[in-house]
C-alpha cells in the first residue's frame, strides 16, 4: 500500500490499496492515532487504546 515507500501510509494510499471498501476515511482515522494524516507501521499495527 505504501506506494512511494516512505515508511508511512497516507489516506490516499490507503484508499488506493483498499479500492471500494466502505468507510475508508473513517477507518484510516482509526489507524492514524496521532492525527497527522499519515499512519506509520507502529500506528497501523498497534491496537486502538494502547
Amino acid at each position: 500500500m505504501d506506494t512511494n515507500h516512505d515508511g508511512v501510509l497516507t489516506l490516499e494510499e490507503y484508499i488506493a490499496g483498499m479500492k471500494d471498501a466502505p468507510n475508508l476515511p473513517q477507518r484510516f482515522k482509526n489507524f492514524d492515532k496521532n492525527g497527522d494524516g499519515k499512519s506509520s507501521r507502529a500506528e497501523f499495527v498497534t491496537p486502538s487504546g494502547k
